[in-house]
């Protein structure tokens, strides 16, 4: 996504060879850290009002989430580049008490969008150093139309401290996966 309005992005060293690391980042559950769950719970509870039944399995019974499992989650698989670069993509109302969620097939992923949607593109990138791997993780968003633009950046300045800390679970998570098989 070279043109985008809003991006974040996380980096991590991490001792390991890139297909090591590029392994982990495929089997972990970003679930797994605690600061995930909870920030995913809290995400999930204005669904309590507007689907109560459904949003409480979610909350009660929290599915695993990797990579792996990718057909089972909102993301696409926009392009792939083992051991180097995976990047995911989401189209949608992500600002709204029940995220709205619209497929896009990758081949249109970056036809113009139709107003009221945004879109983000979220990447891993593993990229080796002297002592192992810088592993960066970068999500860009980019909105069809002005009006979408000011309510997904309101949307933003709220949820992004949020964001940020699952981003930062997540790369600890990996690495302490991809470290695990070092030894």
């Amino acid at each position: 996504m070279p043109t985008h309005d809003v991006s974040a992005r996380y980096a991590i060293a991490i001792a390991a060879p890139p297909a090591q690391v590029y392994a982990a980042l495929l089997s972990t559950d970003f679930t797994r850290p605690w600061v995930v769950r909870a920030l995913a719970g809290v995400r999930l509870l204005p669904g309590l009002i507007l689907s109560p039944g459904s949003t409480w399995r979610r909350l009660t019974r929290p599915a695993r989430h990797s990579l792996q499992e990718l057909d089972r989650s909102d993301f696409i698989l926009l392009e792939q580049r083992p051991p180097r670069e995976i990047v995911l993509g989401i189209s949608g109302r992500f600002w709204t008490l029940a995220p709205a969620v619209e497929r896009i097939p990758p081949a249109r992923f970056r036809d113009p969008l139709p107003n009221g949607l945004a879109q983000a593109a979220w990447s891993f990138e593993i990229t080796e150093t002297g002592a192992g791997v810088l592993l960066a993780t970068e999500t860009r968003i980019r909105s069809a139309d002005p009006i979408t633009l000011r309510r997904f950046r309101r949307y933003w300045r709220l949820v992004a401290p949020g964001s940020g800390l699952i981003r930062r679970a997540i790369l600890g998570q990996i690495r302490r996966e991809a470290m695990a098989g070092v030894r």
